[in-house]
């Protein structure tokens, strides 16, 4: 399983190894309140895959918004 990393940099797109869920809770007072749950797994953290700004825009050229 792979999750896409939002701390990547701006313009590329970034995913790691390892299984999550992420609870969001709507009802308390300082709703809403995200929990990430990660499964435990011993690659969690490693890159899967990566890509850089230009060939991010060249896939989604190839294959549109």
């Amino acid at each position: 399983m792979t999750r896409v990393d939002l701390t990547a940099t701006p313009g590329t797109e970034r995913a790691v190894m390892g299984a999550s869920a992420t609870l969001i809770d709507l009802t308390g007072p300082h709703a809403p309140t995200f929990h990430t749950l990660v499964a435990r797994d011993p690659r969690t953290g490693e890159t899967a895959y990566e890509l850089t700004a230009s060939e991010l825009t060249s896939v989604i050229a190839e294959l549109g918004p």
